[in-house]
C-alpha cells in the first residue's frame, strides 16, 4: 500500500523536519545526517539534503521519506504522527511565518534574513544543478546527437520512421500515453531530418540542436494545432532561454537570466525588502512598517508554497542530467561502433547489412529519446508556480518522459 500524501502533506514541512531530527538524534539510536542520507539513497551531499530537511527548507517526495523513515527505524506513520505532536506542541502558539524551528518568535529583521538566506540556497542550488544539467546536455549531443546526426545524414533513402498518427485525440490527464507520443514523435522529428539530408550541415551548434528541440516540442497535430505549447509563448521563450541549449562555451545560454527565472516568484517581495535595510529608515513610519510586513509576509508565502516544485525541478534536473551523461559515454560508444561498421559514404540504404540498418533504427530511437528529455526540461521551471493537483500533474508527466526515455536508453545501448 502507498504512502497518505495527504496524511503526510497535512503537516509542515517545518515540523516533518524537526520530527525527523528529533528521531535522529534519539539516545538509544543515534545516527548522523550523513548516515541518515546515505540510508535515505542520497548520492551526492547527502547529510546537506538531510540538513535542509530538518530545517524545513525541503520537503522529500513519498518514496525518499519512506527510505528516511526506514533510516530512522520508523514507519511513514510513526513519523507523521510525531511530526503532529510537533506541530501542536511547537509550531501551535505561533505564526508559521514568525518562528523558527524551536518555536521562537523572530523579528522582522530575524525573519528577513531567514528570507534572504532561503533565496541565496535556493540560487546557489539552482546554478548548480542547472550547469551540470547543461554539461550534460553539451556532452550528449556533442558525443552522441551531433556525430549520429551528420553519419546519418549521409545515408540514402532509409527506412521511414513514421510519426504518430494525431494528437487531436491525445488525453493530456494520460502521463504515459503522453510521453510515449512524445518519444515517438521526437523520432520522427530526428528521422526526418536525416532523410532530407539536411542534418550535416545544420548540426554543429547548440542554436541547431535547439531547433531540434523545437520541432520536437512544437510539432502540429493533423489540425494544426500546437501540442508543445506547454504554458503558452511567453513561458516556453523564457524557459528555452534558461536551457539555452547548453552553456556558454557550446554557444548556448546557459544561466543566462537563468537564476532570475527561477528565482523569480520571489524576486518581487524580495526586491521591495531588499532596498538597503529600508525598513529601518522607515522604522518611525508606521504606514511603511506595515507595507513592508504585509510585503514580508508575501515573501514568506511564495517561498512555502513555491518549495514542493523546487525540489521537485531539483530534482526532476538531476534524473535528466544521469540519463544524459549516460547517453554522451554509452551512446558515442554505440555509435563509433557503428559508424566505423558502415561502407563509404555516402551511401544507400540497400547497401547496409540489415543489422547496420537494424543499428539505425535503435539510435534514431536513442536521439528522440535525447529529444524527448529536452521537452521535459523546457516544464521545469514551470514547477515553480504550479500548486496542488497542477504540480503533481507536472511532476507525473516530467517523470514519465524521463522515464520513457531511460526505458530505451537502457535497452538501445
Amino acid at each position: 500500500m502507498g504512502i497518505d500524501k495527504h496524511l503526510v502533506m497535512a503537516v509542515s514541512a517545518e515540523a516533518l523536519g524537526l520530527a525527523i531530527k528529533r528521531l535522529r538524534e534519539r539516545p538509544d539510536r543515534k545516527i548522523t545526517q550523513q548516515e541518515l542520507g546515505d540510508a535515505a539513497g542520497y548520492a551526492t551531499g547527502a547529510a546537506v539534503s538531510i540538513s535542509r530537511i530538518e530545517a524545513g527548507r525541503s520537503r522529500p517526495k513519498a518514496e525518499r521519506l519512506e527510505r528516511i523513515a526506514d533510516g530512522l527505524g520508523v514507519t511513514v506513520e510513526e513519523l507523521v504522527e510525531v511530526a503532529s505532536e510537533v506541530e501542536e506542541t511547537v509550531f501551535m502558539s505561533h505564526d508559521s511565518a514568525s518562528t523558527d524551528t524551536s518555536g521562537e518568535s523572530l523579528s522582522f529583521k530575524e525573519r528577513l534574513l531567514r528570507v534572504q538566506q532561503v533565496v541565496s540556497e535556493r540560487a546557489e542550488t539552482a546554478t548548480a544543478a542547472a550547469e551540470r544539467f547543461n554539461r550534460a546536455v553539451d556532452r550528449a549531443r556533442e558525443g552522441f546527437f551531433d556525430p549520429f546526426c551528420a553519419t546519418g545524414g549521409e545515408i540514402e533513402g532509409a527506412e521511414v520512421v513514421e510519426p504518430p498518427a494525431s494528437a487531436d485525440n491525445l488525453d493530456d490527464s494520460d502521463a504515459a500515453t503522453e510521453a510515449l507520443y512524445r518519444l515517438q514523435h521526437s523520432s520522427s522529428v530526428v528521422a526526418g531530418a536525416l532523410r532530407g539530408g539536411v542534418a550535416g550541415a545544420a548540426l554543429g551548434s547548440a542554436s541547431a540542436y535547439g531547433a531540434f528541440t523545437a520541432a520536437a516540442a512544437f510539432g502540429t497535430a493533423s489540425t494544426g494545432t500546437a501540442i508543445g505549447s506547454l504554458s503558452g509563448v511567453a513561458a516556453t521563450n523564457a524557459t528555452m532561454a534558461f536551457l539555452g541549449g547548453g552553456s556558454l562555451a557550446a554557444g548556448g545560454a546557459g544561466m543566462a537570466g537563468g537564476t532570475m527565472l527561477l528565482m523569480g516568484i520571489v524576486a518581487t517581495p524580495i526586491a521591495a525588502l531588499a532596498a538597503g535595510g529600508a525598513f529601518y529608515m522607515v522604522r518611525r513610519n508606521r504606514k511603511k512598517q506595515a507595507e513592508l510586513e504585509v510585503t514580508l509576509e508575501e515573501a514568506e508565502s511564495e517561498i512555502a508554497e513555491s518549495q514542493p516544485g523546487f525540489d521537485a525541478m531539483i530534482d526532476l534536473m538531476g534524473q535528466a542530467a544521469d540519463i544524459l551523461d549516460d547517453i554522451a559515454v554509452h551512446g558515442s560508444r554505440a555509435y563509433q561502433r557503428w559508424a566505423t561498421s558502415l561502407p563509404p559514404r555516402p551511401t544507400q540504404w540497400p547497401a547496409m547489412s540489415e543489422p547496420q540498418q537494424d543499428r539505425y533504427l535503435d539510435l534514431i530511437q536513442v536521439a528522440g529519446a535525447q529529444l524527448l528529455i529536452s521537452t521535459a526540461s523546457m516544464r521545469f521551471t514551470l514547477l515553480m508556480s504550479a500548486r496542488g493537483d497542477d504540480l503533481e500533474a507536472l511532476v507525473r508527466a516530467c517523470e514519465e518522459q524521463l522515464g520513457e526515455s531511460r526505458r530505451v536508453v537502457d535497452a538501445r545501448i
